[in-house]
C-alpha cells in the first residue's frame, strides 16, 4: 500500500498567471500500474499507467458568475519517470512526465510513503 502526495509542476505560463483566480480542491483515486528498470537501485527509471476517478471543485474569486466551477470525471494517463528511493526504501521521490488522455500533459513530482 502506498500514500501519494502529487504535486504538478506549472511549466505553462497561463497556468503560474491565473494561479491567484482560484482556490483548488481536486482529488484523484485510482490505480497505478508501474513497470520499473533497475528496480533493486536507489535510483529507477519508470513507467507507469493508471485509470482514475477526479473530482474538482473551483471556486473563482476575480469573477462576476457566483457559482463555482465543478468536474467529475474518468480518466487515464501513461506516465515515463524516474524514481528516488530513501535508504530504508520507505520515502520515494518520483519525477514524470503525465500524459493524460483526458487533453492534458503535465511535468509533476510526487512524494510517496511505502508502509
Amino acid at each position: 500500500m502506498e500514500f501519494v502526495c502529487k504535486f504538478p509542476i506549472l511549466t505553462n505560463p497561463s497556468y503560474r498567471e491565473e494561479s491567484e483566480k482560484y482556490n483548488y480542491f481536486v482529488y484523484r483515486i485510482g490505480l497505478i500500474t508501474r513497470y520499473s528498470i533497475l528496480s533493486e537501485k536507489r535510483f529507477q527509471v519508470f513507467a507507469e499507467v493508471s485509470p482514475f476517478f477526479v473530482h474538482a471543485y473551483k471556486e473563482v474569486v476575480n469573477s462576476g458568475d457566483p457559482a463555482p466551477y465543478r468536474n467529475d470525471e474518468f480518466g487515464f494517463y501513461a506516465a515515463p519517470g524516474v524514481t528516488l528511493y530513501s535508504k530504508s526504501r520507505r520515502v520515494s521521490f518520483d519525477l514524470y512526465y503525465e500524459f493524460s488522455f483526458t487533453g492534458y500533459n503535465m511535468l509533476s513530482y510526487k512524494v510517496n510513503y511505502n508502509f
